[in-house]
């Protein structure tokens, strides 16, 4: 369900307001918890057509794939619950105005959903004509065998056109798609009371509106005062929390089999997050992209007598992100990447607020005291590293975090290597802590490398129960000793990615998935060799400082050719439900809504991609920023053309060598 909607979006970008009638975020009801409102389809592709990516499905090249890709998701959305009876054509046909997609809770009920596009059809009367005998003709044909009634929405003298399909084999009741025009504007959508409630709202003044919702109003207003004056070809909107919801009401209230991790962040104070919203433009000047987004979380109010002055509550108080103007790759960071991410955070604090999250994520519902425990076993088992974390390991953090990636070729499943970096303030009593860790764990190798000791940690595959790992600490062998207490678990919790490497060096604890990624950071290379110096990052950042960059809190630069590479690759080889990459990982867990063990169906058939090499001409450098603000976090960023790169450049930028 949720690749149906991705791809419904991804299409609709091909459409902001002329609003000669009622705007989408004045029809919407509060209760929506996702928008993307856009407006003039022509105009947004045209201006797609002038990006490179416009160029990329535009070429010959490429055109069996993309047209065989839009029949694909064509047919998805038709087997999928996102089934009002319209295609992008359809509404290309009669789009005039606005185009509003949303997802809804009708009620604020979590077992409830609704899909609902609004489009303004003015100047398009005719080709409405046509539209209504196409959606008749395909509700009511032999794919959908769907009964027609009609009904006049009560107070008005609208009609309201109903189809209603026979059930399909694992839906309990019938899909039913309700459809009416007022004052040309078309709804469509699978809920009656969600129709007539947008009938309702096209008259009169209303406040019960998603115009009217708090963080609607604080994004947008945010992201407005930013872009100075700059009107967006798209305004999207979501509310994650209850956006969650929804997407579990879609899939009939389906859950991942073991921990609930979105409960568990929900009921840890992270519902401060109170939604993002943000403005897309497309060939905005020399851009391919410029997207400015804001994430809306205000200070909690406290009540009277609360003496807390923190700006949130519980494990959300790790949320906590300090500016600085120094967020550059390092010397010793080489420019073979195909990503670098630099961000401040206040770990050491974060290890303290974090306790809630691990007390129930590990100890259930009565888990209180498992955070506590684990850290006593740490330092009391026999059998394990006897450190005290609190002492020895935690007050040695600093405020600094890199990440790093890169891919191996040829493209497999397993081709990312990815590199997590920590700034520290003792590096001689870190480094004598870790030794402690890593001879108490006996899959644990010392190697030199470059003059420095490397370990590498190597895990035994072998026949027993799952248990869940704690990212970040299983990489140096703790957690073994608490296997028995886990032994019921459904599922194992998979680490993000599987440390292998780590060692202390430039002031960081680097931990890595690869020996060779690893032993390329040990030490400073020449101004020409550094991430640094390559000109598509400079470029980037430059860009970057003219949409406002300075003290910041976070910066990430990316190769889009790069990053994209293997999974288009393992597309095209069928393989993408194999893939361990971040996004491989990311999309099997979204796509997999029961969790199995087996791989998943692969959703897209790549068997018509042409070779990437066809692909990667078209895809530049991206890059964003993030400041803190008084009520929630700025992000800026940008994807820049790849014909703005000189040819010798590109050659030199190539990232991911076969090791």
């Amino acid at each position: 369900m949720q690749l149906a909607w991705a791809c419904l979006i991804w299409g609709g970008l091909s459409v902001t307001a002329t609003f000669a009638v009622r705007p989408g975020e004045s029809l919407l009801p509060n209760t929506s918890k996702f928008s993307l409102q856009i407006s003039d389809l022509q105009e947004l592709q045209t201006k797609f057509n002038r990006t490179q990516m416009g160029h990329l499905v535009n070429d010959p090249l490429m055109r069996p794939f993309v047209d065989d890709l839009r029949q694909q998701i064509s047919q998805r959305l038709k087997d999928e619950d996102v089934r009002i009876g319209m295609t992008w054509e359809d509404i290309d046909l009669v789009a005039g105005g606005e185009v509003c997609l949303a997802l809804i809770q009708p009620d604020g009920k979590k077992d409830q959903h609704a899909s609902v596009v609004i489009v303004d059809i003015s100047g398009h009367e005719q080709e409405m004509k046509r539209l209504w005998a196409k959606i008749h003709r395909d509700q009511t044909g032999p794919e959908n065998l769907a009964k027609y009634t009609e009904e006049t929405i009560p107070g008005t003298e609208t009609l309201l056109k109903i189809y209603t399909q026979k059930p399909r084999k694992d839906d309990k009741q019938a899909e039913t798609n309700f459809y009416f025009l007022y004052e040309n504007q078309l709804v469509a959508t699978n809920h009656k009371g969600v129709s007539t409630g947008i009938r309702r709202r096209m008259q009169g003044d209303h406040q019960e509106i998603l115009a009217n919702v708090e963080a609607y109003v604080g994004s947008m207003q945010g992201v407005a005062k930013e872009a100075d004056g700059l009107k967006p070809d798209a305004r999207w909107f979501i509310e994650p929390f209850g956006l969650i919801d929804v997407l579990r009401a879609i899939q009939g209230g389906r859950q991942a089999r073991g921990v609930d991790f979105v409960k568990i962040l929900a009921d840890t104070g992270f519902k401060a997050i109170q939604g993002i919203g943000g403005h897309i433009n497309l060939a905005e000047g020399k851009r391919e992209i410029l997207h400015r987004s804001l994430i809306y979380a205000p200070a909690v109010e406290r009540t009277p007598g609360d003496t807390d002055t923190a700006k949130y509550r519980d494990a959300a108080r790790m949320l906590q992100f300090p500016h600085a103007k120094d967020l550059f790759p390092q010397a010793w960071i080489p420019r073979e990447l195909a990503s670098f991410f630099s961000v401040n955070w206040k770990t050491r604090d974060a290890t303290t607020y974090v306790e809630p999250i691990v007390d129930t994520w590990l100890g259930g519902a009565d888990g209180e005291g498992t955070y506590e425990d684990i850290k006593i076993s740490l330092r009391d088992d026999e059998s394990g590293p006897q450190i005290d974390v609190d002492k020895d390991f935690f007050p040695h953090l600093g405020d600094r975090l890199l990440w790093l990636t890169d891919y191996e070729t040829p493209s497999s499943p397993t081709c990312e290597r990815v590199m997590l970096a920590i700034k520290i303030n003792d590096p001689d009593k870190l480094q004598a802590t870790i030794r402690k860790i890593m001879d108490s764990d006996q899959n644990a190798t010392e190697h030199v490398k470059h003059g420095l000791v490397v370990w590498e940690v190597i895990e035994e595959e072998t026949e027993q129960v799952a248990s869940p790992e704690v990212d970040g600490l299983n990489v140096f062998g703790f957690g073994e000793e608490f296997e028995d207490d886990f032994e019921d678990e459904e599922e194992s919790l998979e680490p993000l990615f599987p440390y292998k490497v780590t060692t202390v060096v430039h002031d960081y604890l680097i931990i890595a998935t690869h020996m060779e990624l690893l032993e390329s950071m040990l030490t400073n290379h020449a101004t020409a060799d550094q991430l640094g110096s390559s000109l598509d990052y400079q470029l980037v950042q430059k860009d970057l400082e003219r949409l406002g960059a300075d003290m910041d809190c976070l910066r990430l630069f990316s190769r889009t050719a790069e990053e994209i590479r293997p999974n288009y690759e393992l597309v095209s080889q069928g393989k993408m439900p194999e893939s361990e990459t971040l996004l491989g990982k990311f999309l099997n867990w979204i796509l997999s809504p029961d969790n199995d063990d087996e791989f998943r169906e692969q959703e897209i058939d790549g068997s018509k991609m042409p070779d990437y090499q066809i692909a990667r001409r078209y895809l530049g450098p991206t890059g964003l920023y993030m400041q803190t603000k008084e009520d929630g976090w700025l992000i800026v960023g940008s994807l820049l053309p790849k014909d703005g790169l000189l040819p010798a450049t590109r050659i030199a930028d190539e990232s991911a060598k076969t090791p």
